[in-house]
C-alpha cells in the first residue's frame, strides 16, 4: 500500500503535492497533471465502487477563530462542490466525528493509520501539527493537505484504501477562501491531480481551474475542467451522454514522443478549457485523452510553467527542475494543432475522435466524430429596439453567413446566457440564416449582448460584435404591506407561489424581468441536497427538493440584506419562505426598508419555524429586505417568490 498526497498553501505561494504518507509496500508516485493523482500498473488509482460514499471523520476541536460547528460548515460547503456534479458517482459525506479534539499530543493517534476504518479530518488549530509534519514555520504558509493510501498489488491493487486530511487554523483567510482549499484538498483525496489553465487560456484569475497549483479561485463552484477530470474517475452511467473523447499522440515533427507537455482544447464558442498532459499513463509515447462535451474544438499544446515543480507539479514529468517536462525539447512555443490557421475538432456525446498531434502544428483527426474542413462564418446581431422599457420584450436576432450553416446561436448577456436562448435554432434557407432571442428578463442598465454561432461540421463557430441593449426604469415609491404568514404549504411552493419568478437558494433562480435581486453579507449552505421526502424541504425548479439557504455569518445579532428593486412601478406580492432546518430554535426579524433613505417600511418577526413558514408581502419600487437573527444561532432564507 501507497500513499497519495497534496498540499495546499496561500496565494502567492505554491500549492505542493509530496508524499506525506508512508506505508508498507509500494511508494508514492508524481503526480499526474490534469487528469489522475496517481497509477498503479499505468491505469489511475480511484476508489473502490465508483466512490459512490466516502465518508470523512472530524476531529471535534476548533479550527483557529472558528467553533468546531463552524469549522464543520465548511467542510459540508466544501464537499458540496464536488457532490453536485451529476456525470460523477464520487460523494463526499460526513459521518461520525473523531473522538476527540487532536493535538501535538495525540494526532499520531489517527494519522497515517489506513486500516482503522476512519477518514480523519483534523483540525490543527494553531498550525503545531502542520509544523510537526513539515518543519517549524511550515504553518505561516500550508493552509492544509491531504491524500489516500493505495493498494500497488493484489487483488485491491489500484484502489484507495483511507485518506486524511489536516488543515491548518493557524492562518488567517475567508471563511470562503478555506472552502476551496478544502475542496482543492478533497480532489487530492479522492485522486485528482493539479491542473495548469490560467491567463494563458484567457481565464480571469477568479475562474482558474480549482485544482490550480495555486490559491486563485474564488468562485465556489468546480471549474468544467474540474467537473470533466472527476468525472472521467468517477463516471456515472450517463457520462457517454455528455462527454466525447478526442486523445492522441504528442510529438516531435520527426515522430518522437514529447512527454510532459500541457495539452488543452478550448471549446470554440464558448471558450471553455479542458486539459491534460501529455504521456500522463507514462507509456512513453505520447499519449493524451481529453473529455470534452459536445462542440467544436481547437487542440492546443504548452510546456508546464517552471515553478510547477515538487509539490506543486502539473504531471507526472514535473518533479525537480531535472524531470522530462523541462528538458529539450521543452520549453516549447505555444501551438495549436493546424498551426495559424488552428483546426476545429467537432466532438458530440459518445464519439472518439483520435489526434495525431506534432510540435510544428501539423497532425490530423479521425474516428466517428470528425468533419471536413469547416468554412469560415460570420455573425452579425441586431436589436428589435434600443433603449426599451423595463419588463418589454426585446427581440434580438443574430444573422450567420456561411456554407448553409446548421446548429443553434447562444445569445449572451454580458458573458452570462439569457434565459431561454441558450440554443436558438438557425432558420432560414440558404448561405444566410437567422436565429432569434426574445425576453423580458433584462434588467435597468446598459447590457452588452453577444451572439455565438456554434458551429458545425461544415462551418467554422463564431460569435458577433457586442450589442448594447439600453434597458430604462418604470420609478416608483418604495412601499411594503404585510400580508401574513403560511405554515400549511411548507415546501410544496408550485401552483402556490413563485408564478412571476422564484429563487430556490443554492439550486436555481428565475427572476422576472421586473425585478432585480442583489443579497449582500450571506453565505450560502445545504443542509440536504436531496431530501425528497420531507415535505419541509422546498421543491426544485425541475425535479425532488432541497434544503438549503442563505445565512448570516453570526450568531444572535447577526444579519444579512437582499436588495429588491421592483423596476415596473406596479406593485408585486413577495413571499420569502425561512425554514429552521435542524432545529435550533431559530428566531428573526425582517425589516423591509426603503433602500434610499433606509427607513423600515414593515417589521415581522417570526419563531418556531422548523415546519416551515412563508412571510408575505405587497411591495412596491427600490427596497431592502434585511434578516436579523433574534434567537437560537444565524439567520436563515430558503426561497424568494414573486407574483402579480
Amino acid at each position: 500500500m501507497s500513499a497519495g498526497k497534496g498540499i495546499h498553501a496561500a496565494r502567492s505561494v505554491l500549492l505542493r503535492c509530496v508524499a506525506v504518507l508512508s506505508l508498507v509496500a509500494g511508494f508514492a508516485l508524481p503526480a499526474l497533471g490534469g487528469g489522475p493523482l496517481t497509477l498503479v500498473n499505468q491505469q489511475p488509482v480511484v476508489y473502490a465502487n465508483g466512490g459512490t460514499s466516502l465518508t470523512l471523520n472530524l476531529d471535534q476541536g476548533p479550527l483557529g477563530p472558528r467553533t468546531n460547528a463552524q469549522a464543520t460548515a465548511i467542510v459540508q460547503n466544501a464537499i458540496g462542490m464536488w457532490n453536485g456534479i451529476s456525470t460523477s458517482t464520487m460523494r463526499l459525506n460526513i459521518g461520525s466525528p473523531l473522538s476527540t479534539d487532536y493535538t501535538t499530543a495525540n494526532y499520531t493517534n489517527v494519522y497515517q493509520r489506513f486500516s482503522d476504518g476512519l477518514n480523519p479530518v483534523i483540525f490543527d488549530t494553531d498550525g503545531s501539527i502542520t509544523d510537526s509534519i513539515f518543519g517549524v514555520g511550515a504553518k505561516s504558509n500550508v493552509l492544509g493537505f491531504a491524500g489516500s493510501a493505495y493498494f500497488t498489488s493484489g487483488p485491491s491493487a489500484g484502489k484507495y484504501a483511507e485518506g486524511q486530511a489536516v488543515i491548518n487554523g493557524f492562518i488567517s483567510i475567508s471563511d470562503a477562501t478555506l472552502t476551496e482549499v478544502l475542496a482543492h484538498e478533497f480532489g487530492h483525496f479522492f485522486g485528482l491531480d493539479h491542473s495548469q489553465l490560467d491567463n494563458t487560456q484567457g481565464l480571469a484569475t477568479s475562474n482558474y481551474v480549482l485544482m490550480y497549483p495555486i490559491a486563485y479561485r474564488t468562485l465556489l463552484t468546480p471549474h468544467e475542467d474540474d467537473i470533466a477530470a472527476v468525472s472521467a474517475l468517477y463516471p456515472t452511467a450517463n457520462f457517454g451522454s455528455t462527454y466525447g473523447q478526442l486523445n492522441g499522440t504528442f510529438t516531435t515533427a520527426g515522430g518522437t514522443a514529447i512527454r510532459g507537455a500541457n495539452i488543452w482544447a478550448r471549446e470554440i464558442s464558448t471558450g471553455k478549457v479542458y486539459s491534460i498532459v501529455s504521456d500522463f499513463l507514462t507509456q512513453g509515447n505520447g499519449y493524451f485523452r481529453l473529455y470534452l462535451p459536445a462542440g467544436t474544438y481547437t487542440l492546443n499544446a504548452e510546456s508546464i510553467a517552471t515553478n510547477f515543480t515538487g509539490g506543486s507539479s502539473v504531471g507526472p514529468y514535473a518533479q525537480s527542475s531535472s524531470s522530462a517536462s523541462f528538458l529539450s525539447p521543452h520549453p516549447i512555443t505555444p501551438v495549436a494543432l493546424g498551426g495559424a490557421t488552428a483546426q476545429a475538432i467537432a466532438i458530440s456525446a459518445g464519439c472518439l475522435a483520435t489526434a495525431t498531434f506534432r510540435l510544428d502544428g501539423t497532425g490530423s483527426v479521425s474516428g466517428n466524430c470528425t468533419g471536413s474542413t469547416p468554412t469560415p462564418t460570420t455573425t452579425s446581431l441586431a436589436s428589435s429596439g434600443t433603449p426599451a422599457d423595463a419588463g418589454a420584450v426585446v427581440t434580438f436576432t443574430a444573422t450567420v453567413a456561411g456554407a448553409a450553416p446548421i446548429g443553434t446561436v447562444n445569445f449572451k448577456d454580458g458573458g452570462v446566457t439569457i434565459t431561454g436562448c441558450g440554443t436558438a435554432a438557425l432558420s432560414g434557407s440558404g448561405n444566410s440564416k437567422t436565429a432569434t432571442c426574445a425576453t423580458s428578463s433584462l434588467a435597468v442598465g446598459v447590457h452588452s449582448i453577444v451572439a455565438s454561432y456554434s458551429g458545425d461540421v461544415g462551418n467554422e463557430a463564431s460569435s458577433s460584435a457586442p450589442l448594447s441593449q439600453v434597458i430604462t426604469s418604470i420609478s416608483a415609491p418604495a412601499a411594503a404591506t404585510f400580508v401574513g404568514t403560511d405554515v400549511a404549504t411548507k415546501g410544496n411552493w408550485r401552483g402556490v407561489y413563485g408564478a412571476d419568478g422564484y429563487a430556490i437558494l443554492n439550486d436555481s433562480t428565475s427572476y422576472p424581468a421586473y425585478a432585480q435581486v442583489t443579497p449582500g453579507g450571506q453565505f450560502a449552505y445545504v443542509w440536504d441536497a436531496q431530501p425528497n421526502s420531507d415535505p419541509r424541504a422546498l421543491q426544485r425548479a425541475t425535479t425532488g427538493r432541497i434544503a438549503a439557504c442563505w445565512y448570516s455569518p453570526g450568531l444572535i445579532g447577526s444579519s444579512f440584506s437582499v436588495d429588491v428593486n421592483l423596476t415596473d412601478g406596479a406593485a408585486h406580492r413577495v413571499a420569502l419562505y425561512l425554514l429552521d432546518w435542524d432545529n435550533n430554535g431559530r428566531a428573526v426579524r425582517i425589516d423591509v426598508l426603503d433602500a434610499a433613505t433606509q427607513q423600515v417600511l414593515s417589521t415581522q418577526n417570526v419563531q418556531s419555524f422548523s415546519g416551515g413558514t412563508y412571510l408575505v408581502w405587497n411591495l412596491q419600487g427600490h427596497v431592502s429586505v434585511r434578516l436579523t437573527s433574534t434567537g437560537g444561532t444565524n439567520a436563515v432564507l430558503s426561497g424568494i417568490f414573486f407574483g402579480s
